[in-house]
């Protein structure tokens, strides 16, 4: 997760150096020249970071669609590969042997290559895959409300045209398809390193309140047997919040963070059914639960994913905290 943000980063840039410095054209000179060999050798590099990027979401994600956009990305890179390293490689030594022995008849072999219908139906079939695993990606980050919504979609429009930018009639827009994905792979990099840093941050201050209060936050309690639900029965007073003290303290004061059926994040009590907060992103409801728990004087906080079940728990100090850090 932590070198997640730095390879999608890595290889939107990488996508963009492959048009910008691939030569224009497709004749001999063009394929025999170092600038074809490292712009291909971007783009395969590229193909393999971004399979490790998908990865890495899921990893953040832990969710069913990740996974299945991950294994859909290396298989459709698994068959994109092996046609761009042939293309690279293979074409620029039949390329360098043409030019150098005269016999241009040679590149015929380019052509057959680059149009047998096994070859360029598994070159289409990997792109298309990989495609529809940055597809699968931006609909992942954008129902899980960990990352902002948008982030994934540019990097899901580049790949989808993939194959069609192969055809466009001015080389430019190849270009400026690179560019595209580059900014693709940037906006999302920048989402997923914001979204690192408040996690880093959410859970440091869990650990210091742990380490300073490692039975939790003080409770008070009624005794044996004398629970707030079995004192009236017994003629004894109901417990009374003492001044200045909170009405939650006597009792376990926890907020839940859950997904709502529109696809929002809502702050509840324990098995509350009115939201007492709504949010767009789940990270945006737990910084809000954490002040609400802060403010009523500390106590557990529990998020659950979009499957209903609780991926995190974390106590919360109060917001006065009576014993703070030294130092």
């Amino acid at each position: 997760m932590k070198l997640t943000p730095a390879t999608y980063a890595v290889t939107g840039l990488l996508f963009l150096v492959y048009p910008a410095v691939r030569p224009s054209g497709d004749d001999a000179a063009a394929i025999s020249s170092t600038a074809w060999v490292l712009g291909h050798l971007a783009a395969m590099i590229g193909f393999v970071l971004l399979g490790l990027a998908a990865l890495g979401v899921h990893q953040l994600l832990k969710d069913p669609l990740s996974l299945s956009a991950a294994v859909v990305t290396w298989i459709g890179a698994g068959l994109t590969l092996p046609y761009y390293g042939a293309e690279d490689f293979g074409l620029n030594v039949i390329a360098e042997r043409a030019l150098r022995d005269g016999t241009p008849e040679l590149m015929e072999l380019a052509g057959e290559f680059r149009y047998d219908a096994l070859a360029a139906a598994m070159f289409a079939i990997g792109l298309g895959l990989l495609g529809i695993g940055a597809i699968m990606t931006a609909v992942a980050v954008w129902r899980s409300g960990t990352v902002s919504r948008w982030s994934a979609v540019p990097l899901a429009v580049g790949f989808a045209l993939f194959i069609p930018q192969f055809f466009a009639p001015l080389y430019g827009l190849r270009v400026a398809h690179g560019a595209l994905i580059a900014i693709g792979g940037l906006w999302l990099a920048f989402a997923l390193a914001r979204t690192h840093l408040a996690t880093r941050a959410e859970a440091g201050q869990g650990h210091r309140h742990r380490l300073r209060h490692p039975q939790g936050p003080p409770r008070r309690h009624d005794g044996p047997g004398l629970n707030p639900e079995n004192r009236g029965r017994r003629g004894i007073p109901p417990l009374r919040p003492r001044k200045g003290e909170s009405p939650m303290a006597g009792q376990a004061n926890s907020r839940d963070v859950v997904q709502r059926p529109d696809g929002s994040w809502a702050v509840t009590r324990p098995d509350g059914e009115r939201a007492l907060f709504t949010a767009e992103t789940q990270a945006e409801a737990v910084k809000r639960a954490s002040e609400l728990l802060q403010r009523d004087g500390g106590g557990e906080l529990r998020v659950h994913g979009t499957d209903g079940k609780v991926r995190d728990q974390r106590t919360i100090a109060p917001g006065n905290d009576p014993v703070p850090p030294k130092g």
